[in-house]
């Protein structure tokens, strides 16, 4: 990637957060499509948007990307609107049927941003309280359920936007620490109760606390960075998160439950990364930043973008089981030495889950 592009991009990110007033020089307009190109494939073009806005006028892209631009926001902010339509929806759904949700990451995560409208949204993850048995019996009371996974289940949701059921927040492949989640994550009935009224005015959705989510949403990306890979979407998340605060005591509970899911290096990693990228401030750190793993991790980010979908390493198209395995394995081969404790039950793992689910 050429060094200009790299460079105006990083600025770019830092004026949508407000940690920046220009770029350190003026693009092409070649370098402009290049950089439209990495926030689409970052999935931040419409944070990215909400900073040409702020941009001196020659530092601006030429006006046919403007448009452009201008409208692939639209179609965000109208996709947002409709995605917290129906994660109100679902949550008023689930409660009258007698169980309590949150709404994880997505449209809770959303309101932690400046403007969340510019927030690039997917599907709705629900948690709904009550273990995988009871949960996932009670979606076939509603419809097919299909794709079951260890963590979540799909049916046939009656909103527009497609719903993902988890019974387990997340999960983790070295055994003993996913004993340590399973267990924090039994001992959360507050959370069901913690509810915030959307800043659209579409109604209310009970999401986890800040304490909750400084934790899980890192979890979240270090699961995804052993799988398929992440984008700075995911980080922008986090840096929203950490800037929330909280107590010393809620802090200290959180670096306590990284080290006892084996988390601390790659803890120091999104530090490293959030400080290089988004410019934090050393107040808000969890942890000393880790620069050889942030590096790399940085570095993975901008070859596979978001969730991977971008990696050239990987050939996407080919969808069979015994492939996938080995790309996974082939992927994760340059993190056994970072991560050995997680990275070398993988393959167990994965395949304790693919029976589980077939019995559940």
């Amino acid at each position: 990637m050429n060094t200009n592009i790299k460079t105006y991009f990083f600025d770019l990110i830092k004026v949508g957060i407000e940690r920046k007033d220009s770029l350190s020089g003026i693009p092409t307009s070649e370098e402009w499509k290049e950089i439209y190109t990495l926030a689409k494939q970052q999935t931040i073009v419409g944070i990215l948007f909400s900073a040409l806005e702020k941009l001196p006028k020659e530092q601006r892209p030429p006006r046919p990307l403007l448009l452009k631009w201008f409208a692939a926001t639209e179609v965000i902010q109208e996709k947002n609107s409709q995605v917290n339509a129906d994660a109100v929806k679902m949550c008023e759904v689930i409660r009258k049927d007698g169980l309590r949700c949150v709404v994880l990451k997505g449209q809770g995560i959303a309101t932690y941003y400046p403007d969340p409208s510019l927030r690039q949204c997917g599907d709705i993850d629900l948690w709904i309280e009550g273990g995988s048995k009871k949960v996932i019996n009670y979606l076939r009371t509603k419809s097919d359920v299909w794709d079951i996974f260890y963590t979540h289940a799909e049916y046939e949701a009656p909103v527009s936007t497609k719903v993902e059921v988890h019974h387990h927040p997340t999960y983790l492949y070295n055994p003993i620490y996913l004993k340590r989640l399973n267990q924090y994550f039994e001992a959360q009935d507050e959370l069901f109760e913690n509810n915030i009224e959307l800043p659209d005015g579409r109604g209310k959705i009970f999401i986890p606390t800040v304490e909750f989510n400084r934790y899980y949403i890192l979890q979240h990306i270090y699961k995804h960075y052993f799988g398929e890979g992440i984008g700075l979407r995911q980080l922008l998340d986090y840096y929203y998160v950490v800037l929330k605060g909280g107590t010393e005591d809620s802090k200290k509970r959180t670096m306590e439950l990284f080290k006892q899911t084996g988390m601390l290096r790659f803890v120091g990693a999104a530090m490293w990364v959030l400080q290089q990228v988004f410019d934090l401030e050393d107040k808000y750190l969890l942890c000393t930043p880790h620069e050889k793993a942030g590096k790399q991790l940085l570095d993975e980010i901008m070859i596979a973008g978001n969730f991977g979908a971008y990696d050239t390493r990987i050939n996407h198209s080919n969808r069979n089981l015994v492939f996938k395995v080995f790309n996974y394995i082939k992927r994760n081969i340059r993190f056994v030495t970072g991560y050995p404790k997680e990275i070398l039950f993988e393959i167990p793992m994965r395949t304790y889950m693919y029976i589980w689910k077939h019995f559940i």
